[in-house]
C-alpha cells in the first residue's frame, strides 16, 4: 500500500506502506496540534482491508484522491469498506472499490453540515450497497406527552466507547430500528456501478446523482438503485440485467419512503430486452405534509407492457407524475401502473391531509411521450 498525506500546513507522509488507518492517526495527530486544515490522501496501487474503515466526526474535510489504477478492496465479504459516522465534507475521487459489503457507507446521525462527494469512482462486486446514505433511531415516541419534541441520538453500525475512546460495534444495530431525518447533501457523479447488490440506498434531503453508469446484478432482486428522500438525477445509463427468478426487478426503488425525484436526459434497458419499469414505488402513510413527485423528462426506457414506466404499490402513487419526451423503447404500456390495491379510499389516504380530496392531491401528466398511454 502506498498513500501521502498532505495538508494545507504542509504536513506529507511519503509513500510506501501508510494504511487508510494510519493516514486518519497522522491527520489526527497534526489537527490535535493545531494544523486543523482540510486534508488530501492520496492512494496508491491496490489496497487491501480486512476490516471496515470508520471515519469519525473529527475525520472531517478529508478528500481522498486515487491515482491511475488505485483500488480498495474489502476482503470480508459482510464487512463495509469506508464507514463515514457523523462527518462532514468528505470526498472520494477516481478510486476503485471492490467486494465488501457497502464500499461507502455514510451515517451523518443527521448532522446539518454533513456533505459527502463521491466523483469518479468505480464500485465493482458490492453485497449491499455500494454507496449508502441512511439515518436510524431507536422506535418510539418523537414528542412528550406535552407536546414537546424528544431529540433522539442516531444509531449507526459504530459507536464511541466513553471508556476507551474507541470506536465499537452499536448493540443497537441489530435492533428493530426507525427511520430517522437525515440532513445531508449527497453528490454521486462521473461513477460506475458494476455487478453491486444495488448501487445506492440513500435517503438525503438533498442528492445529485450525475453522468454515472450502472449495471445491475442479475441475480438482485429490487432496484438496480434505491433512491428516496430528494434527487435530482441527469445523464444516467442504467442497465437492469433480468433474472427468470427475480419477480420485481426494476431500475429505481422506493419503498415505503418519501419521494420526489427529477430523473433527466437518462437511458433505462434491459440486458434481454425483456423490459421492467423504471420506478416501483409505495410511498409513506400519511403523516408527511410535504407532496411526493416523480418527473421523467427526456429519458428513454424499456417497458414490458404490463408494469409502465411507474408501477404503483400498496395503493401509494406519487401524488405528481410527470412524463415528458419519455420514449418507450418497449413494449407500448400505461405510463402509471398499480398492482391493483389502488382505490379511492387508499388515494385519499395518500393526501397531504384529511382537508384534501384524493382528487386534488394527485395528478398525472403527459407530454410528447412515446409508447406510452396515460393512465385512468
Amino acid at each position: 500500500m502506498m498513500m501521502s498525506v498532505m495538508l494545507a500546513l504542509s504536513l506529507a507522509v511519503e509513500p510506501g506502506g501508510l494504511t487508510v488507518d494510519g493516514a486518519l492517526e497522522k491527520i489526527r495527530a497534526a489537527r490535535a496540534a493545531g494544523d486543523g486544515a482540510v486534508a488530501t490522501v492520496s492512494v496508491k496501487g491496490v489496497n487491501e482491508l480486512r476490516k471496515s474503515v470508520v471515519f469519525t466526526p473529527e475525520d472531517h474535510d478529508i478528500r481522498f484522491v486515487g491515482e491511475p489504477g488505485a483500488t480498495i478492496v474489502q476482503t470480508d465479504p459482510k464487512a463495509d469498506a469506508f464507514y463515514c459516522l457523523a462527518t462532514y465534507a468528505s470526498r472520494f475521487e477516481n478510486l476503485t472499490f471492490r467486494g465488501g459489503f457497502s464500499q461507502i457507507q455514510v451515517a451523518t446521525h443527521n448532522t446539518e453540515a454533513a456533505n459527502v462527494r463521491v466523483k469518479g469512482c468505480r464500485f465493482v462486486g458490492a453485497n449491499g450497497p455500494a454507496v449508502e446514505c441512511t439515518s436510524w433511531r431507536v422506535p418510539g415516541p418523537r414528542r412528550t406527552p406535552d407536546g414537546k419534541r424528544i431529540k433522539g441520538k442516531g444509531v449507526g453500525k459504530w459507536l464511541k466507547n466513553a471508556t476507551t475512546g474507541k470506536y465499537e460495534r452499536d448493540p443497537r444495530w441489530l435492533q428493530p430500528l426507525a427511520g430517522s431525518n437525515n440532513s445531508t447533501f449527497l453528490m454521486i457523479e462521473d461513477s460506475t456501478f458494476e455487478d453491486c447488490r444495488t448501487a445506492t440506498d440513500i435517503t438525503p434531503d438533498g442528492a445529485v446523482i450525475r453522468n454515472c453508469r450502472v449495471v445491475s446484478r442479475a441475480s438482485a432482486d429490487g432496484g438496480a438503485l434505491r433512491i428516496s428522500n430528494s434527487c435530482h438525477a441527469y445523464g444516467l445509463d442504467i442497465t437492469v440485467r433480468r433474472s427468470a427468478a427475480c419477480t420485481n426487478q426494476c431500475a429505481i426503488e422506493c419503498i415505503n419512503r418519501r419521494l420526489c425525484l427529477w430523473l433527466e436526459d437518462s437511458v433505462i434497458r434491459t440486458d434481454d430486452g425483456s423490459g421492467c419499469p423504471a420506478l416501483r414505488y409505495a410511498g409513506m402513510e400519511r403523516g408527511h405534509m410535504i407532496a411526493t413527485l416523480t418527473i421523467f423528462e427526456n429519458v428513454e426506457v424499456e417497458t414490458d407492457g404490463k408494469t409502465g414506466v411507474v408501477h404503483a404499490l400498496n395503493g401509494r402513487p406519487p401524488n405528481v407524475a410527470a412524463f415528458i419526451r419519455v420514449r418507450n423503447r418497449g413494449k407500448t404500456s400505461t405510463a402509471l401502473t398499480d398492482d391493483g390495491t389502488v382505490t379511492e379510499q387508499t388515494l385519499q389516504m395518500n393526501s397531504l391531509s384529511a382537508w384534501n380530496s384524493w382528487k386534488e392531491a394527485h395528478s398525472v401528466v403527459l407530454g410528447a411521450c412515446e409508447g406510452l398511454v396515460a393512465p385512468t
